[in-house]
């Protein structure tokens, strides 16, 4: 391209509509996306269609076999005209985990006093799931301290779990855990605001959300 696709396709038709570019004839005034310019648009590269891990929905055979797991906090929540971290009032909580089914996506949420306390959270998502028929073989995750120490290394090792680690700096391939996250943040802050409730109950509304969201046709 002469205009070193800085112009639009629309911009260049108004262009050559207008005799503003001379010798051109268009014959077809359809706009054809340009893949160039939507790659060097791009800041990162594509997430794949397949999971890097080798796996997708439908090859996994049963629940809770792959999980997902992602940390959201500390939770800031508006206090006046002000953001502030706002602990759980009833718990103390500052931070929620989150562990996501990637077979069908059912998520269960254990509050967090402080990132330490994902281990103790871990062991008891892995006492219900066990009670309740399902084993859990791989869990996926960032390189963050939590899920890396050896407290939590030592739970997956006792329970034959394999580890599965995201490159840094690409949240996209834990997505089943991180954008869900983000929904259910903005959900639990919004719900707080609408109803007028003390920002310190974040984590209540948080067990709302969760249930509705995961219920509701997307």
């Amino acid at each position: 391209c002469k205009l070193c696709h800085l112009v639009s396709q629309e911009a260049c038709l108004k262009a050559v509509k207008n005799g503003r570019i001379l010798g051109v004839f268009l014959t077809d005034k359809t706009i054809v996306p340009c893949q160039v310019c939507a790659q060097t648009k791009m800041n990162a590269i594509p997430a794949p269609q397949k999971s890097i891990f080798g796996t997708t929905a439908t090859t996994i055979a049963q629940p809770f076999e792959h999980v997902a797991s992602d940390i959201k906090g500390p939770i800031v929540i508006r206090s006046g005209k002000r953001h502030a971290i706002v602990p759980d009032a009833v718990h103390g909580y500052k931070y929620f985990a989150t562990f996501v089914c990637e077979k069908t996506s059912f998520t269960v949420v254990h509050g967090l006093k402080k990132k330490s306390d994902l281990a103790a959270a871990f062991k008891t998502f892995l006492d219900e799931s066990k009670a309740a028929g399902y084993t859990v073989r791989y869990l996926k995750s960032d390189n963050g301290g939590e899920y890396t120490g050896r407290a939590f290394k030592s739970i997956c090792a006792d329970a034959n779990i394999q580890q599965l680690f995201t490159v840094p700096g690409t949240p996209h391939q834990n997505g089943k855990a991180e954008r869900p996250n983000q929904t259910y943040t903005r959900a639990m802050r919004a719900l707080l605001l609408q109803s007028h409730r003390d920002p310190s109950l974040w984590y209540l509304a948080l067990l709302h959300v969760v249930p509705v969201y995961q219920s509701t046709p997307r």
